[in-house]
């Protein structure tokens, strides 16, 4: 194979670029969060700033690299593409979303992953806090929405953000991550986490991302204690969950109809989300690069009818090889946390939105690591 050139011997900005790379993850998390906080907004605007300033700073690296021979020729032309492909996505849609996540995919080449994550976790833990408690403190909710839940009437607060689920959805992103940053479980981390886990499931009533957070602490119990059956049977079911996932929204959401008991059944299960991704698809224009969708009123809450309508079909696909390829290498490795992970972000991803955002899933930026270092294309 060709070797991109390698025209600069130094390796001295490694750890500066792995510093600067960490800041701007973290940046990104914590103006993603506060530009939905109704507290903090203010502070997103500056911190925005900063962000796509630094983030211009790995991009140098990346090019850098490049000089320096650390790329093969395949390599670079794969990146490339990929970023064009998210750039023309972007004009599309006018979403930044893939162009950034493809962005962050080649300059995460050479970084440390537990570095990176601990960023995330920290970033997300502390700009949860400060939401949060602000709102409580300075009693500064959003929003009261009134609903009928449990057989009684119940009103539940955004705290500190626009939308009642968000911080629900934050504090799941805080546990999963929380399996690649607490090193030896004990009794009272279990405690600690399942306790916020409940007062967010009380004071949001969103029930997903509790039920979720709960599976991912029993998974985690259940590895700890060595058991491999559980993990070996998620980690070959990941290889497909995926597509499954995606596959399962859209065929049920087509057949959808609420005369049927399994599939009303189906759809109270899933929060009705199979009856918006209906509405959707007979609402938008499904596109190859996405289109400028306004989605005006229809609640479209799965990742993969999101990613369809506003990305498009060709996006959607690649998603899904990418996060395909992923869970093969994590099988492969063995990888317990990494399978406890995707498994529960998979599951997630037929619910809520959030596949790509880098907030909710920061490990995805991680995808040029574990590739590079699960295969022959680089030198090791």
């Amino acid at each position: 194979m060709i070797h991109t050139p390698s025209l600069l011997k130094t390796e001295k900005f490694d750890k500066l670029f792995e510093d600067l790379m960490c800041a701007n993850i973290g940046l990104y998390i914590i103006t993603s969060v506060f530009q939905q906080s109704v507290i903090a907004s203010s502070f997103a605007q500056l911190n925005h700033k900063l962000m796509w300033v630094s983030f211009f700073i790995p991009m140098i690296k990346i090019a850098y690299d490049f000089l320096r021979g650390k790329y093969y020729l395949l390599e670079s032309i794969i990146y490339f593409l990929i970023i064009l492909l998210g750039y023309y996505i972007r004009l599309k849609s006018a979403s930044g979303g893939p162009l950034l996540l493809f962005l962050y995919i080649a300059s995460c080449r050479n970084i440390d992953p537990k570095k990176f994550l601990k960023v995330a976790f920290w970033s997300l833990v502390i700009s949860l806090a400060i939401a949060v408690l602000s709102a409580i403190l300075l009693n500064e909710h959003s929003k009261d929405v009134l609903q009928k839940r449990y057989g009684m009437q119940r009103i539940r607060q955004a705290f500190g953000f626009v939308w009642v689920t968000i911080s629900a959805n934050i504090y799941l992103a805080i546990v999963t991550l929380s399996i690649f940053v607490i090193k030896k479980w004990k009794i009272y981390h279990y405690i600690v986490l399942l306790l916020f886990n409940i007062f967010f499931f009380v004071a949001t009533d969103t029930k997903n991302p509790f039920a979720l957070s709960l599976l991912t602490l029993i998974l985690i119990f259940i590895n700890d204690y060595k058991s491999k059956i559980i993990t070996s049977i998620i980690s070959k079911l990941n290889t497909i969950l995926y597509i499954l996932g995606a596959a399962f929204i859209f065929i049920a959401s087509i057949i959808y109809n609420p005369s049927s008991k399994l599939l009303s059944f189906l759809n109270n299960i899933l929060s009705g989300r199979l009856y918006f991704t209906q509405k959707g698809l007979g609402a938008f224009p499904i596109t190859l690069f996405g289109a400028r969708t306004s989605y005006g009123g229809i609640w479209i809450d799965s990742s993969y009818a999101d990613i369809l309508f506003l990305n498009g079909i060709v996006f959607l696909v690649l998603v899904i090889i990418i996060l395909t390829i992923y869970s093969y290498l994590a099988c492969k490795r063995n990888d317990n946390l990494l399978i406890i992970f995707l498994f529960i972000t998979a599951l997630h991803s037929i619910f809520d939105t959030q596949l790509i955002m880098l907030m909710y899933n920061p490990i995805f930026a991680l995808f040029a690591y574990y590739v590079v270092h699960d295969s022959k294309l680089v030198e090791q």
